[in-house]
């Protein structure tokens, strides 16, 4: 069982595609002089050889990943740490884009920023965490 789960995480960041789209989208914002960082919940080498893999490294400022500052998302201290390596300060200005409603959109709401839904085409669900209105906008790529 041990070396199936380290040959799945050895695996796991090789299924990582780049996307171009993504890449044209912070390569804009970092022009238009935007800071950027990724919060992400996980391992600290599976995470960086995925946001390496997605050709995503360079084009951010900073990244967070849970396992190096033993917060998870959607605990604010993450949040709040990945801010202050930005040298800024919580706020609406601060914008968190994620797929998850639990963990991206709730996690950036109690931190006060503002919150995009990325749906990847799925329905808002029923219950649970909802995006704030009017601040939330959808995005479905």
């Amino acid at each position: 069982m041990a070396e199936l789960h380290a040959q799945y995480r050895l695996r796991m960041p090789q299924l990582v595609e780049p996307d171009p789209q993504v890449r044209a989208m912070l390569a804009g914002l970092r022009e238009a002089g935007w800071q950027l960082g990724v919060v992400t919940n996980g391992m600290v080498d599976n995470q960086t050889n995925k946001i390496r893999r997605a050709e995503l490294y360079d084009l951010v400022d900073t990244i967070v990943i849970s396992d190096a500052v033993k917060i998870r998302k959607p605990d604010a201290q993450i949040f709040r740490h990945a801010i202050t390596r930005l040298d800024s300060e919580p706020g609406t200005h601060v914008v968190m884009l994620g797929d998850s409603l639990e963990h991206d959109v709730a996690g950036g709401h109690i931190t006060g920023f503002t919150t995009v839904w990325v749906s990847h085409g799925r329905p808002l669900p029923r219950s649970g965490p909802r995006p704030p209105s009017p601040a939330h906008r959808r995005h479905r790529d």
